[in-house]
């Protein structure tokens, strides 16, 4: 990765760091980190050759995945610092009565009228230490998002997540009004953005006090929603950064911007295949079935030119 792209993802990243609930309107906090992001017009999906990936490009399907079962065991890891989370409990439990100014603290612009006792109830029991390392795997196990690529050539992702060139990569089109038609989505509200590599973890200690304060007070639905809406940049700066051993992967996410329920889908057809370098003539003609049934008519085939270059070339 040159330096020129790395200052890029560090100017993103700082601007994703600023946001989180210091401006009441999310679009304009999503500009503002739009604003610093230079995105590829198509992006490139590496997929194993199994029935359900097939399955998935006969009907065009592109699935959001957990980060529970990503190959990184630190992917959207909630490093936290459980000593400072459990003496918020602790000083909860002394004194129940200044929860209310706890909240206020944590949630500077929410508005104080709902912050009454009667839109509170105390929650029958306090998080232990076990409760908050098991926040952190549930994160991992809530959060979604479908990921990919810059190039069609990369390596790494050829061997990582298409079966060692065995696979298939699907290239999609993003332009700016696909990608603000899933912000604009209410059944999605989702962003597309790259991944930010570092040897530090970001820290989500603050995150998580926010997250226990929601548990401990088990708001009404109102205030809930209202309370969630300034976490939902935590869960983005979760999912966006990596450490550094991931970074030829030059990876991008599609994120919802608040955590989904359940596993969605989102339905587009790829401009086109591409077959791996060492997938076999029966899987590639089982890929090229699966592709024209979606309407697919571009194909292409990965090989090593007379250059001893790794290149993608058009077949019929």
């Amino acid at each position: 990765m040159d330096v020129k792209i790395e200052r890029q993802l560090k100017i993103f990243w700082n601007t994703l760091l600023a946001q989180g609930g210091k401006r009441e309107d999310l679009d304009l906090e999503r500009s503002a980190i739009c604003g610093v992001v230079e995105r590829p017009r198509s992006l490139f999906r590496f997929r194993p050759p199994t029935e359900s990936t097939l399955d998935e490009l006969e009907n065009n399907f592109m699935y959001f995945s957990s980060a529970d079962h990503y190959d990184d065991p630190f992917d959207t890891f909630m490093k936290t610092d459980i000593p400072e989370l459990l003496g918020l409990v602790n000083s909860i439990k002394k004194d129940t009565t200044a929860i209310l100014s706890i909240i206020k603290e944590c949630f500077p612009e929410f508005n104080e009228k709902a912050l009454k006792e009667d839109n509170l109830k105390l929650a029958p029991t306090f998080p232990s230490e076990g409760d908050i390392i098991k926040q952190r795997q549930n994160m991992q196990i809530d959060t979604y998002s479908v990921c990919f690529c810059e190039s069609v050539r990369n390596e790494s992702s050829w061997m990582k997540y298409s079966d060692n060139h065995k696979g298939f990569v699907l290239e999609y089109e993003f332009t700016p009004e696909l990608v603000e038609g899933l912000w604009e989505s209410e059944a999605l509200h989702a962003n597309l953005f790259p991944i930010y590599y570092s040897d530090k973890k970001f820290d989500a200690t603050n995150y998580a006090i926010r997250e226990i304060l929601l548990f401990l007070t088990r708001p009404t639905p109102a205030v809930y929603n209202e309370l969630r809406r300034f976490l939902c940049w935590e869960n983005t700066k979760l999912s966006l950064i990596k450490n550094k051993c991931h970074k030829y992967d030059k990876e991008w996410r599609l994120i919802p911007a608040f955590r989904l329920c359940n596993r969605d889908i989102i339905r587009k057809k790829p401009l086109s295949v591409t077959i791996g370098l060492r997938t076999s003539k029966y899987t590639e003609r089982t890929i090229v079935e699966a592709a024209k049934i979606a309407g697919i008519s571009k194909f292409y085939k990965m090989e090593i030119d007379d250059r001893d270059r790794f290149v993608r070339k058009q077949i019929q």
